[in-house]
């Protein structure tokens, strides 16, 4: 059960925020930097799987035009290079800028590059995740709200599978897998630590400053530019598509109201979308058809994933979506037209 402590700024006087420079931690921190105005810890490797190093070095420059628009509310943004499997780097960290709670959205998260490199992810996920937990432990931090995601539960055998927080985890990729273990790591650290620690699930997330592996840039950007899809089998594959606003108002909710000890939430939206119905939504928006190249899926890709269940979160914290998939493909769009 969740049991919810005392609304208290205390917690967030001094942010840390892995992954601050990636797609969804670079939008967690401009957040709380624009309407909290809190201090931001922006830690980051600068270099990743999945979003290519100058995207990176751009949002960091985001990061510190925002904190210095809203300097004199308080907000400011410390950028500091470093890996969540380096202890000692960490525990520098915290002490030095006396960080009061963690967001902990950095590691791997490609799932089709999992396939041919497990141990990668293992290491950063399962081993990163615990070297962060302890060294937040070590250093007196009581607040964690971390990143989870769909992957934990694979494949069900339809879409209409309702998937809770207590559903089965059946990862079908070295990703999943990791994550799980990440999890794990996350209930463990807030027993023996005595952390309030909260997992936030990410499903299907896209928005402007995506990631460069994922089917909605991929979508706008190939149209755009007459260059083909990719289209795995026939298209009916589904996902839940949650835009990026509404992820990081399900972060800043959790840490703006603690649990006590340890809580989980399934993020979501209402409908699932498959990649054909996605496929004729960015079309649709641009205003321009698809060249499509008919291709196999990959090893490791989840086809029915089921349909994830966020009445937990929405009667908790008082959460719930509010962009659809059109209009969040429509924002992306004229992101991607505006910047390119």
């Amino acid at each position: 059960m969740y049991i919810a402590k005392p609304q208290t700024d205390e917690y967030t006087k001094c942010v840390l925020v892995t992954g601050a420079v990636g797609f969804v931690g670079s939008h967690i921190a401009e957040t709380l930097l624009r309407e909290e105005h809190v201090k931001v810890v922006a830690y980051d490797i600068f270099n990743s799987e999945t979003t290519v190093s100058e995207e990176k070095k751009e949002n960091a420059a985001i990061l510190k035009e925002t904190a210095n628009m809203y300097a004199s509310y308080g907000a400011s943004v410390h950028i500091v290079h470093g890996d969540i499997r380096d202890k000692e780097k960490l525990i520098e960290t915290i002490k030095k800028y006396d960080v009061t709670a963690c967001v902990h959205v950095g590691g791997m998260v490609d799932d089709r590059r999992s396939v041919t490199h497990p141990e990668e992810y293992i290491d950063v996920n399962i081993r990163g995740t615990a070297t962060l937990l302890d060294a937040l432990g070590q250093c007196g931090v009581k607040m964690v709200v971390q990143a989870s995601t769909r992957s934990v539960f694979g494949q069900r055998a339809n879409n209409d599978t309702y998937l809770t927080e207590t559903a089965e985890r059946r990862p079908i990729n070295p990703y999943g897998a990791s994550k799980v273990g990440a999890d794990a790591m996350a209930h463990c650290y807030s027993h023996l630590y005595k952390m309030n620690v909260t997992l936030v699930r990410i499903f299907a997330t896209y928005g402007p400053r995506g990631r460069p592996d994922m089917i909605p840039r991929i979508l706008i950007e190939n149209i755009v530019n007459d260059k083909p899809i990719r289209k795995f089998g026939e298209g009916t594959a589904t996902r839940t598509w949650i835009y990026i606003s509404d992820i990081v108002s399900a972060f800043v909710c959790a840490l703006k109201n603690p649990c006590n000890g340890f809580a989980e939430f399934n993020t979501g939206a209402p409908n699932s979308t498959t990649l054909n119905e996605l496929i004729a939504c960015a079309e649709k928006v641009i205003g321009k058809k698809a060249t499509i190249d008919h291709c196999p899926v990959p090893p490791g890709d989840a086809h029915t994933v089921g349909h994830p269940c966020y009445d937990l979160i929405k009667d908790t914290l008082g959460w719930e979506p509010k962009v659809g998939v059109e209009e969040g493909m429509r924002r992306t769009y004229n992101h991607y037209i505006q910047h390119s």
